[in-house]
């Protein structure tokens, strides 16, 4: 989960935004001003509004329009990217309205009687906004109004001194908001420990239980092997062979089983704002395999030290 929290972060704002700040225009501005700025610092302009749709989930949406600029690089399922001419809308939003690429949408807004029909474009693999996303030519040639008042700038140099800027009202840095969403990924940090703890736990107990369950049944076929002549290291080497395969067995059906639950359970951590997607860093893959593998053959070399002790006679004796 935490990895999967952390992939968020760095698919939002390094790789669908790549701005170094958002700035807010002052609303008293002119439309010269606003133009200056944007001539000034390169940006990309995009206004953000709710609005209702239909088909609809029963949740207000994130109507996000945005002008020409490199600072969006949203992509959809098929890897391409926003462009004129119709509505693209995020994944999550499609699934909880049943909405496929050429559907009809139609959107309306806040503050506004008009109804906008788009046709969807297509489908975002974005985590939030869970919403649309549409080109400011393309609401403008649809009838809508596009009055943006966020602008996003990628010029580092600059944004101390955009504060003081009379013409601008507030700039929020993308490295505060990556700094935000880190400092409540560490308030979680404790219950995630907290559950790593009980798994690893978990995959010890039941690794023993089993390995030790295992071992019980085959006693007597340990014992009959020991009485046919074979030495002991012989039935420990075979021993460990058998529970080797098995945990590596076991080992390559959990990866896929493993990564369809973590989608299931970062499913339930959802909502209609945002949506989580798995992933899985190869380090927590190589220490999660080290630590069942690791256990497996821990307890596969302290049960195979019981076959010494194994009573031949007493254990192919027939039950009574």
């Amino acid at each position: 989960m935490p990895d999967s929290m952390h992939s968020q972060i760095e698919s939002s704002l390094e790789v669908e935004y790549r701005h170094t700040a958002r700035i807010r225009t002052n609303m008293f501005n002119t439309e010269q001003e606003n133009e200056d700025l944007r001539s000034e610092l390169n940006g990309q302009w995009m206004q953000s509004l709710i609005a209702r749709t239909a088909p609809d989930d029963g949740f207000n949406r994130i109507l996000t329009i945005f002008d020409e600029g490199d600072y969006i690089h949203l992509q959809t399922l098929e890897g391409h990217y926003l462009q004129q001419g119709g509505v693209y809308v995020t994944e999550g939003f499609a699934q909880a309205v049943g909405l496929q690429v050429g559907d009809r949408l139609q959107l309306r807004v806040s503050m506004d009687t008009d109804v906008y029909d788009f046709e969807v474009r297509g489908i975002l693999a974005s985590s939030t906004p869970q919403g649309t996303y549409v080109h400011a030519s393309t609401w403008q040639d649809a009838g809508g109004n596009f009055q943006p008042q966020e602008m996003l700038v990628g010029d580092s140099d600059r944004v101390d001194s955009l504060r003081s800027d009379p013409r601008i009202e507030q700039v929020i840095l993308a490295e505060e908001q990556r700094q935000s969403i880190e400092d409540m990924l560490e308030g979680l940090e404790t219950i995630f420990n907290l559950i790593v703890f009980f798994a690893v736990l978990l995959v010890v107990v039941v690794l023993y239980n089993l390995g030790a369950l295992s071992f019980t049944e085959r006693t007597r076929d340990y014992a009959t092997l020991r009485v046919l002549g074979f030495h002991r290291r012989e039935i420990r080497a075979l021993a460990m062979r058998e529970n080797i395969v098995t945990t590596l067995l076991g080992w390559l059906v959990g990866i896929p089983l493993g990564f369809w639950f973590l989608g299931q359970y970062v499913g339930t951590f959802s909502s209609f704002r945002i949506v989580y997607y798995p992933d899985l860093s190869m380090s927590s893959f190589i220490i999660a395999s080290c630590i069942v593998i690791g256990c497996s053959l821990a307890t596969t070399f302290l049960l195979s030290r019981r076959i010494r002790k194994i009573d031949m006679v007493e254990a192919i004796k027939g039950v009574e």
